[in-house]
């Protein structure tokens, strides 16, 4: 029964889609109007295209000539036109980006980082936003400036005059950033350059002169290097038998250091409808005892 339901369902199926197909399809005796518009466009093209390359493959040392002429002109052009970059477009966008000394706090970053604020905001009238941010042993002041056409200086005239403030401010390493024209990244250094040793000591020994070379550079207006061998630091010989006695832990005194001298964030709160870091450092003022 089973096979001859299903062989009856097919035949119906098989019946149907004729039917089907003459009710849906129509036959037409004549193109469209739009296939008699179009059609000898197309078939001119085809012609065309049949015709050249019949006469192109008729002659085929033409394509060695153009392929030598092509490697030549390459060739000439590479030596002859002078190299250079890309000229900056005006994005009405300039970045003053801080390097903090080895081992600085946030207390000492953020008044670096407000008075850069406080003097950009003064020199540049045609700042529409300034933005400053802090971050560990770093931070940046961000300046959105107006539309073009209502300023008189352009972003390359205000970028070389905050590159001028920047340098006289000898409390952390300042340099001037433009977003550049094709892609690009909108902080850090356009040219980045890695070196690899076998061993710390032998970048101890390498790093140095290196970063004299670029320093003496006068192409790179700023350099700088992630991996520093002059980071201030304090060694602390704990007295053991006396920690002892007092129930304190070396795992405890380190804590205690960390959290009072490295300027870690424990949180946040918020006041007043504005949200402030919680920041652990130790109190600034000393009381002298007689």
């Amino acid at each position: 029964m089973l096979a001859g339901a299903v062989a009856i369902s097919a035949f119906v199926a098989l019946t149907l889609t004729p039917m089907l197909s003459t009710k849906m399809l129509k036959p037409h005796s004549q193109h469209t109007w739009i296939f008699r518009v179009t059609e000898n466009f197309f078939i001119n093209l085809n012609n065309g295209y049949k015709q050249t390359l019949d006469s192109f493959l008729g002659k085929r040392y033409i394509s060695v000539i153009i392929l030598i002429v092509a490697t030549a002109l390459i060739l000439v052009l590479w030596i002859t036109r002078p190299a250079e970059m890309a000229p900056l477009e005006d994005r009405s966008q300039v970045t003053v980006n801080t390097t903090m000394p080895e081992g600085s706090t946030y207390e000492y970053t953020l008044g670096y980082i407000e008075d850069m604020g406080k003097t950009v905001e003064k020199s540049v009238p045609e700042a529409k936003s300034i933005m400053t941010m802090v971050r560990s042993g770093m931070g940046f002041v961000r300046v959105v400036l107006t539309d073009p056409s209502e300023r008189e200086r352009s972003q390359q005239e205000v970028a070389n005059m905050l590159g001028g403030i920047s340098r006289k401010k000898t409390k952390a390493r300042a340099s001037v950033m433009q977003q550049s024209t094709f892609g690009g990244r909108r902080a850090g250094l356009p040219v980045q350059y890695v070196i690899q040793a076998q061993s710390i000591e032998k970048l101890r020994e390498v790093l140095p002169p290196f970063m004299a070379e670029v320093q003496n550079n006068p192409i790179f207006q700023m350099a700088d290097v992630n991996l520093k061998f002059t980071k201030p630091e304090i060694q602390i010989n704990i007295n053991r038998d006396k920690a002892n006695l007092l129930g304190v832990s070396t795992q405890n005194i380190g804590q205690t250091l960390q959290l009072a001298l490295s300027g870690q964030r424990f949180g946040y709160f918020f006041m007043n409808g504005k949200q402030y870091q919680i920041l652990g450092e130790l109190a600034r003022r000393t009381e002298i005892h007689r």
